[in-house]
């Protein structure tokens, strides 16, 4: 539920031409896959994880680059077949 006000707020900032929103900050993108991967797992969806790299860190916006995430795996899901995912941390 917070996750969605949030976005909801930042489509509003967004929409008002305004630059509030979501902060920006340090985000772990193993984290994130981790979390989108159980709740999948949670749903009845079979994905699996592969060397989720947890030096993997990026500055941004952990919900919209959550749902970028989510986006990704829903996709694999319903356009492939035994989807996997893999976090990597490279220079």
């Amino acid at each position: 539920l917070a996750e969605m006000e949030t976005m909801v707020d930042d489509v509003l900032a967004y929409l008002r031409g305004g630059r509030e929103g979501e902060r920006v900050e340090p985000v772990s993108v193993a984290a994130l896959v981790r979390t989108v991967v159980s709740e999948h797992l949670e749903a009845g969806h079979a994905v699996e994880e592969r060397g989720l790299d947890s030096a993997a860190e990026v500055e941004g916006r952990r919900v919209a680059i959550k749902r970028a995430i989510t986006n990704l795996v829903g996709n694999a899901l319903r356009h492939g077949a035994a989807p996997w995912v893999e976090v990597a941390a490279e220079p």
